[in-house]
Order: structure tokens, then sequence, then C-alpha cells
């Protein structure tokens, strides 16, 4: 044996092959101990060995992967190359010795005995060739000799001297399987005789799916410690290639316990055919991962077709009304056609299908965990994945609100589209055509029932239905599983204990973390259930706990969803609006964000107040989402249908703009100082200005030179109006400076407004008979407009309460009047101080309605009345 090879120390011989031999040496350079392949003298000469030999070399250092054995050196001149010395053992040993321990009756080999290991093993394996794979190489060569356990446990994959790339087709070189057949040797079809698949015995070119084909047999080899099949030769395999059975893996092995998932896996791998086997290695990982993690397995639960009525509950049109709360009309509705199944399809779900759309179709959604049917509900207490365009994209919504967005996502017009999407516990998972395209984990459990179908036009064809899978429990049952199913069955004490009892075990780790939150989502639960105000204070309690953790946002939220329980809008707003504050970067704020959003929309439809606190909150610490089609619609639908107010100037910058207006429909002065105090550009800083004077918080203008709210501008001449109602000191005056000329229509008119609400106000009903007469009778009767309800005040006065009214009348039935027809719809009952409108109105609209009251019982002559309105206007005055 040589001492010297190049540079390098030889210490030792650890093996030797057909073509080469590998010694343990030394590198003084590095100085650290490398194996060494060397080919031998009597084929160096050979230059198609060479060149195989370093071809091998060459193939391996391109490739860069945890299990695949790096190169250190190539040396052409003394035919070498070097690479890291792995200790440990190969498989094919690992298999060997338990086997052999078996038939002794010997202890169980840690590895060899253990499904579990060998399955994490197979997994780093087939990882790695997936990646060769994508680089365009095959392996061509694989079986447990070739792979050796490292003694830290790390895998690596050897003997890459029959590895080629998947495009090039060159002489096969391989087995000479007469008389050897698992030794790979010059002549004949690369590969070992019991890896082979059939195709590459009768002659056909590598693939992936003949390297798919041998990883089948290695996995059988892992569950069994048998081969699935017995080979003694090439020309024995190629007569018998047809009638070849392979063995039932339970039944050679029982004691083994293999899981059927397993299995499976064996027998896509070996099918004869090669369309028949995984379309390609990641689709294989994806099983042993899902295997590994304990997924569900799935089994036929039922098949649903479009056209077979029998199948749903709920099968109709339906309409989608959107933002109700801040238009104050229906013109944003959408209609779909809704279809619901008739039956529930709890726990875990796999839904399959085929999907082509039409030219003219905008897309499909699929409808999962709708927890009523037949119902509209079901679609606005699920989720629906809608699948659109190229143009559109595609989106997940929860309650009828986008929870995610995906534009690169879309579905192809004319083309089929296999369609795959899995429900299990938490997680949603879609598979296009067999690909990973979307993962989502909601925090909270997913109600289980019904799915269905949500179409926006009829161009979607789904031949052959929904294909319906139901999913075992996962093998690997997360801690909390128990508690969620006690809650979602309503046994809330069972879960509450079991909660608390996970809290204690796991204390500073996630599971603890999110069993004390869910433990305060089960007294929340109980609480709305038995309307127990102790249970509401139990869950804010239980939320605290969570203060000081990796988990603190998750107090904040459920301290909110308790406040919103209570109908405790302000503190449900200040406890997200903190939390947001606090943690503007934390992991968990994507949870706050979604229920913000998913508030947002909901409160839209049927609540404007609520609309109003989370648009301006979303406004000021999340402006992002508006970039979100569904939240732009949203906001441009606000910002359409909040009432234009003359003393706001137009602004270009639309989300500073909205922010200044909600803050002074909502009465937050701090809001506004804090946007002034942070800087504002013209007209915007001139509008917070006049917000904060307009609500009376001049003292808070101060420190920001009030003065630059010119007396001649708009909200300059609305501010010196409202000072003069405040002082009783008549406005017309510093009114009748203005230079008309220099103020648009619409403003000239807003003007002349004031200026008869000052000529009613001081008795100066002959000027103010003759500007009404002057004006548009259009403007007149036009119930957004001021001069409505002041022509109703001058009717009071001029021809009694009778003719008032009847013009007031034209304006009616508004649930949300604009405030120029406040005094109309009180007067006709239809709002008043006490009622629904009372404690929904914000401050602005309740001091116009009073404001306007004054001047219709000033008009009218009723002291009595006037003064107990006076009261009221004080009394909102002086409101912080």
């Amino acid at each position: 044996m040589k001492k010297e090879i190049g540079k390098y120390i030889i210490r030792e011989l650890l093996g030797q092959g057909g073509m080469g031999e590998v010694f343990l040496a030394y590198d003084p350079s590095c100085q650290r101990e490398v194996a060494l392949k060397v080919m031998r003298e009597e084929w160096a000469a050979k230059p198609s060995l060479r060149e195989r030999f370093f071809r091998e070399a060459r193939i391996t250092a391109r490739l860069t992967h945890p299990a695949i054995i790096p190169i250190h050196s190539i040396d052409e001149e003394h035919t070498f190359y070097t690479m890291p010395r792995i200790e440990g053992e190969t498989l094919k040993a690992i298999l060997r010795q338990a086997r052999e321990r078996a038939k002794r009756g010997d202890p169980l080999h840690p590895i060899g005995d253990s499904i579990p290991a060998l399955i994490r093993i197979f997994l780093s394996v087939c990882s790695a060739i997936a990646y060769t794979h994508s680089e365009g190489i095959l392996h061509r060569d694989l079986k447990p000799e070739n792979i050796i356990i490292g003694k830290f446990a790390q895998v690596v994959i050897l003997d890459w001297g029959l590895a080629d790339f998947a495009k090039e087709k060159r002489d096969e070189m391989g087995v000479d399987a007469e008389t050897h057949p698992e030794l790979t040797r010059p002549g004949g079809i690369p590969g070992t005789l019991m890896y082979m698949a059939p195709e590459r015995a009768m002659g056909e070119p590598a693939t992936v799916q003949t390297d798919i084909y041998a990883l089948g047999v290695m996995l059988f080899q892992l569950l069994t410690l048998h081969f699935p099949f017995q080979r003694n030769s090439l020309k024995e395999y190629r007569s018998q290639i047809d009638t070849e059975e392979i063995a039932e893996a339970e039944e050679l092995a029982p004691e083994r316990d293999i899981a059927p998932q397993l299995s499976h896996m064996v027998k896509k791998c070996l099918a004869q055919n090669p369309k028949e086997r995984y379309p390609s290695l990641n689709d294989l990982v994806t099983d042993l991962e899902r295997y590994i993690e304990g997924l569900p397995e799935w089994s036929v639960a039922a098949q649903l077709f479009m056209d077979r009525k029998e199948d749903w509950g709920f099968q109709e049109n339906i309409a989608l009304a959107k933002h109700m709360a801040i238009t104050r009309q229906t013109d944003v509705v959408e209609w779909v056609n809704l279809l619901l199944s008739k039956d529930p399809f709890p726990g875990n779900l796999k839904l399959e299908t085929d999907v082509i759309l039409g030219s003219e179709s905008s897309g499909v959604g699929i409808v999962l965990c709708a927890s009523h049917a037949p119902s509209p509900r079901g679609l606005e207490e699920g989720y629906c994945l809608w699948l659109g365009t190229k143009e559109s994209g595609s989106q997940l919504f929860r309650a009828g609100v986008e929870v995610a967005a995906h534009p690169e996502l879309f579905l192809t017009k004319g083309v089929r589209t296999h369609l795959r999407l899995e429900k299990f516990e938490n997680h949603l998972r879609l598979y296009l055509n067999g690909v990973l395209k979307l993962s989502f984990l909601n925090h909270l459990p997913m109600p289980e029932a019904h799915c269905g179908l949500m179409l926006r036009d009829g161009d979607v064809r789904i031949d052959d239905g929904l294909h319906l899978f139901s999913g075992s429990q996962n093998a690997m049952v997360n801690c909390l599983a128990v508690p969620d199913a006690f809650l979602s069955r309503k046994n809330y004490q069972e879960a509450l204990a079991e909660y608390r009892k996970i809290a204690r075990s796991f204390p500073g780790r996630l599971e603890g973390r999110e069993a004390i939150f869910r433990a305060g989502v089960a007294l929340l639960q109980q609480a709305k259930e038995e309307d127990n105000e102790a249970f509401y204070t139990a869950a804010l309690d239980e939320f605290d706990m969570l203060r000081g953790t990796p988990g603190a946002p998750l107090e904040y939220l459920g301290k909110s969803l308790v406040y919103m329980a209570q109908g405790d809008l302000e503190e449900e707003v200040k406890c997200l609006e903190l939390a947001l504050r606090k943690y503007p970067r934390h992991p968990l704020k994507h949870i706050l964000e979604e229920n913000i959003i998913s508030r947002l929309h909901n409160s839209a439809q049927s609540d404007r107040l609520a609309a109003y606190h989370f648009a301006l909150m979303t406004l000021r610490h999340l402006p992002h989402i508006f970039r979100s089609p569904d939240e732009k619609l949203l906001l441009e639908s606000l910002q359409n249908h909040l009432e234009p107010l003359p003393f706001f100037a137009p602004s270009e910058q639309t989300h500073i703009h909205m922010t200044i207006q909600l803050a002074f429909w909502l009465d937050k002065p701090m809001v506004l100082v804090e946007m002034l105090e942070k800087g504002l550009p013209p007209p915007n800083r001139t509008n917070a200005l006049s917000a904060l004077m307009q609500l009376g918080h001049e003292k808070l203008a101060e420190p920001f030179d009030p003065h630059e709210l010119r007396p001649e501008t708009m909200g300059g001449i609305f501010f010196s109006f409202e000072i003069s109602l405040k002082s009783e000191h008549d406005p017309l005056p510093f009114l009748d400076k203005l230079i008309l000329e220099n103020y648009s229509e619409s403003d000239t008119y807003q003007i002349c407004a004031l200026k008869i609400w000052g000529d009613l106000l001081f008795d100066r009903f002959d000027s103010a008979e003759m500007r009404l007469a002057s004006l548009p009778d259009s403007l007149l009767k036009d119930p957004h407009h001021p001069l409505f309800f002041l022509y109703g005040c001058f009717l009071r006065h001029k021809e009694g309460e009778e003719a008032a009214l009847n013009h007031l009348s034209i304006a009616s039935g508004n649930p949300f009047p604009p405030t120029t027809a406040l005094l109309s719809h009180f007067l006709q009952g239809q709002i008043d101080f006490e009622g629904k409108w009372g404690h929904s109105a914000l401050k602005w609209e309740k001091l116009q309605l009073l404001r306007q009251l004054q001047l219709y019982l000033y008009c009218s002559g009723d002291d009595a009345d006037k003064k107990e309105v006076e009261y009221k206007l004080q009394q909102q005055l002086k409101k912080p």
C-alpha cells in the first residue's frame, strides 16, 4: 500500500470496488482526515473508464445538499478525488443486522427495527434525490449499500458512478446480471437488477420514474427487511416482467406493524407502468411528510353533483350586500349562486374535483365549514376559497371577509385543473394539479359542517362533481384536540379544566399559551350561552395570564372579544389599538389584523359606528390592508358615502383626508392632535384644525396656530359662524364682508345658507324671504343641502306647522339621514334622542339636530320647548 498519493498521507484502506479503492488519508494543508478515492492502476489507462471515474466526481461536485457527499478536490494526474470522511454504517448493513437479530431472537436494532427511524432516513434520501432531479441529474443506482448513516445520524448518499444527466443519451455501461445480480459492472444496462424498473430491463432509458422505482424497492426493504420479489438474472427478469408479483408488505412482515399509508406508497412506486408511479419525487416526499406528521388517511365520503338537487340542502341565488351600514343605500350588492351540501361533513375533510372555466367565467368558489344549511348564513360563517382568473387572482374568505389574497394564484380559462382542498384540524391546504399552492392556519378551531360551491356565473364546468373524503384522526394528536372537542360540544367546564391542565403542563411553550387563550374563549362562549356576567369577568382574568409572554398580543385579542360580546365598542377598540401600538412587529400581529379586518367588514354591513371606528383604526395603524381589492372597495364606498362637509377642503391624499374626517365624526380630538404633531401638509393641516374647532376643542388647537384657519376660508367661515351662535352674536356682519365672486357656486350657496340662518335667528324674516326667493327651487327641496331645513324653519314662522311639515316630509325613511335632514326625521317621529338613533348617533349629528331644533322652535315661538333644547345643546357642547 502506498504511503502517499499526491500531497495526501495514506493511513489505511477503507474499502474497494470494481474501479477504485477508498483510503483514509491525511491532508497536511487543511490538517484534516479525508476519504480519498483512487482509480485502480489496471483501469486508469482506459480512457472510457477514466472518463467515467472523473464524471462521478464532477457530477457529485456540482450538487449541494446535506445528504450528498461533497467533493473536496479532484486530481486528474494521480486519478483520485477526495471527500469528507463519514464514519458510520451503510443502510444495507443496518438492515442485515436487524434481520439477523430477528432470526436469533436478540433485542431489537435501534434503527433497523424502528420504522419511524427508517422512514426519516428514507425521507432524507428522497429529498436529496428530488433535489438532484431538479438539477437534471439521475442517480441510476439507488440501493441501501449506497447510503451511509453517520455516527451523528447524518444520512449521506454515496456512489454516484452511474449518475447521469436526464436529457443526455450515452452508451450504456452497467450490470452483468447473469452471475452477479447485485453488482454494477461494465457491459450491459446500468443499475442493480433487484432495483431495476421493468422498462430499464427492456432497454428503455433511465428517467425520474426509474429512480422512483428503485426507491420503492428500498422502501419495501425498510418496511419488511426483505425484497419484494426474487430475481436471479436479467434474462429471467425479462421473461417474467408481465407476471412478476410483488409481495404484500403487511403479509410478509406482520410483526413490523406496517402502516397502510406506507404500503400504498410502495405500490405506487413499484407500479409496472411508469405513468402510474409518482409523477415526481416531490409527491412522494409530500406523502412521507404527511405520514411523519401523522396527518389523516382519507376514505370516500360522498360525491356531489351540481345538477343533482338531492345533494344540496341550499341551492339559491343570494344577494351579498356589502357596506350597508356606511352607504345609506343598497348600491353595493352582488348576486351569486350558492350551493350548500345537504349533509354535514365534520372533522378532517378532503375535496377533489376537476374544474374548467369558460371564456366568460370569473372563477369558482369552494365553500367549507359552513355552519348552517339550508341558509345563506352558511356562507357568512364558513370559509370560501375563491379561485379566480389571471386578471383577478384568488382570495380566501372567512365569514365573508377576505383573510388572504393570492394574485399569483389563478385558474386558466379553457384548461382542466385538478383541485384538491384539504381541511385538517385548523389547517387548510390547496393543491392544483398536485402542487401545493396555498396553506392557511386558523388560530381558533374551525367550525365543522357543510361544504359547497359559490358561482358568480354559469360558465364553469365540474363534470365529475365534488369528490369528498373524510379523514381519520391525526396519528400524532395535538394535546389541544381533546379540550377542543369538549368546546365544540359546549362542554365548557370540561374544556376549561383540560386547557388549564395543559397550560400548567407546558409553561413557557406555545401549547401552554394556546391553552390559556382557548380557556378564555371557553369562558367567553359559556358567558354568551348563559348570559352570565361572572364568566365574562373570568374570561378577562384568563386572558390576563398571557401578559408578558410571547403570546401577549393574544391577551388584547381575547379581551377585545369579551368587550365585543358585552357590546362595549369603546373598550374593544381600545384593546385592539393598544395591541397594535405595543406590538407593531410581533409575529402574532397578523392574528390581530385578521380580527380587525373581519370586524371592519362585518360592522360595515350592520353597525355604522363600529365600522367608522375600525376604519379609523386600520387607516392609522394598518393602512397597507387597503391595497387589497375588497378593503379598497370598502374604503371607496365609505369615502363616496361619507357626508361631505363644507368646512373640509378637498385633498388628494385620500387616506389622510379620510382619517381626519373619521376622527371628526367620532369626536376623537387626540387623534387629530397626534396627526398635527407629526406634521400635516396643506390642506390636511387646516382640515384637522377645522375639525378640532368645529367640535369645540379650541384649546387643543391653540399649540398649532389656529390662525392658519383664515377667516375667508370655508373652514374659517364655519368656525366664525359657530362662535357667533355660541356667543349669541349676529353672524351677518362678518358674512357680508365676504366677496362671493371668490367662491365656487356650491360654496356661495353654503354662505347664503349661513346668512339665512342668521336672518331667522335675529328676526330678519323679510330678508330671509328675499334670499330664499332668489335661490333655485331644487336646492330648497334637496334634503342634502342646509337650505332644505332652513326653508322648513322659515315656513314654520311664515305659514305655520302644517306647511313646514309638508315641506320637510320630502325627506323620510332613511335610517341614516344626512345632518341636513335630521330635523325632518325628528319632527316625523322617525328618530329621537332616547331611541336607536340617539344611542348610535355621532356627536356632530346630535349637535346639528339640536341647533336645527333650536332654530325651528325659535321660528315657532315655542319658548318652553326651546329652553329644553338649549339645555340639551349646552350639555352636548360640554361633553369632552
